[in-house]
């Protein structure tokens, strides 16, 4: 049931959460609500707890920070996280991190509403897709994914290649793992998994894990209902 896949990155993530921060503070949580789901959506659950936890530890080491301390401290980071990049992809990391304050900027001038119907129109997005890929041949749609992979690499780099392949790699491992299983067994596996990751947090991180988990079921509740009326959208 995944929908779209973006590219990953926690550390840029994190730099463009920096150059935000102080603009979005009021409305942060406003924001995360309303169009969270379409920007984390293509993340595994890995990256997800690990990306609270490295913003939360962010936030609290540059809380105290004077904005020229902040400015220095993230073209630092951005130094670092550079200098072992081609030219070029220098130039292609800038232009993403351009991009996403952008989005950032325009997502914060949203009214209510605005961000309502840039949801809305994401749901219709995600539907359509969806719909044209479910009609396809098994052919035409292993076609279609290869494409789309493909187009998803082409501006990344080698290291960040062999991470997304991974992680596919991963995504289809674990689909194969439970399509077989009884809903019983599947139920037994997700709690099994949810104790496994969440054994070494504190309550407070437990807490956020578990209420990001419920979002997702509505979420994925949302997307069933979509797809097949109500006979499965309360399943």
């Amino acid at each position: 049931m995944k929908i779209r896949i973006l590219i990953t990155q926690l550390a840029a993530g994190l730099i463009i959460g920096l150059i935000a921060l102080p603009a979005l503070a009021e409305d942060q949580t406003e924001n995360s609500n309303q169009v969270g789901g379409e920007r984390h959506s293509k993340l595994t659950d890995e990256q997800r707890t690990e990306r609270r936890k490295l913003r939360r530890e962010m936030r609290e080491k540059t809380k105290d920070m004077t904005p020229e301390e902040r400015k220095a401290f993230r073209e630092k980071r951005i130094g670092e996280k550079m200098k072992d990049m081609s030219p070029e992809q220098q130039e292609k990391f800038k232009a993403r991190i351009e991009k996403r304050k952008q989005r950032h900027e325009k997502l914060k001038n949203m009214s209510p509403e605005e961000r309502e119907a840039f949801k809305q129109a994401r749901k219709q997005e995600h539907k359509q897709m969806r719909e044209k890929v479910k009609n396809m041949t098994a052919e035409e749609r292993k076609a279609f994914r290869e494409e789309r992979m493909a187009d998803r690499m082409k501006d990344m780099s080698p290291e960040e290649e062999e991470k997304f392949r991974a992680r596919m790699n991963k995504r289809k491992e674990m689909r194969d793992k439970i399509k077989d299983m009884t809903p019983e067994e599947r139920k037994a596996f997700r709690e099994a998994r949810i104790a496994e990751k969440t054994k070494d947090m504190s309550p407070e991180e437990k807490e956020e894990f578990m209420l990001h988990m419920k979002e997702r079921k509505e979420r994925r509740k949302e997307r069933r209902k979509e797809r097949y009326g109500d006979r499965r959208g309360g399943e």
